[in-house]
């Protein structure tokens, strides 16, 4: 292509836009970036709220297995017991014996 081929074709633009195009832009990009916002903000909080759910259900799930786990023995609650300062042993005892559920 050479120079007169530019000149025979022109300046003429090869594509047209629609009317008011360039002065509707930034409103209508500053729209966009707000909906990209708030999507975000809802996909992030079905993130946390799945999580959270996520995390109660197993809870739900092993409690009985972890709390609620039958106590055989006590070993484990003498040894924990013997760790006490005599303080601490002398309060323990006197909270329960007038615990009203041990006393009913």
């Amino acid at each position: 292509m050479n120079a007169q081929d530019l000149d025979r074709i022109g300046k003429k633009m090869p594509y047209k836009v629609p009317e008011g195009f360039f002065e509707e832009m930034p409103s209508r990009i500053i729209e966009r970036a707000t909906r990209r916002q708030h999507r975000n903000n809802v996909l992030r909080h079905v993130i946390r709220y799945t999580a959270v759910a996520a995390t109660i259900a197993l809870v739900w799930m092993f409690a009985d297995k972890v709390i609620f786990a039958p106590q055989d023995d006590y070993t484990s609650v003498e040894l924990a017991f013997d760790q006490l300062s005599d303080d601490d042993q002398l309060y323990l005892l006197e909270v329960y014996q007038d615990d009203i559920f041990f006393n009913y």
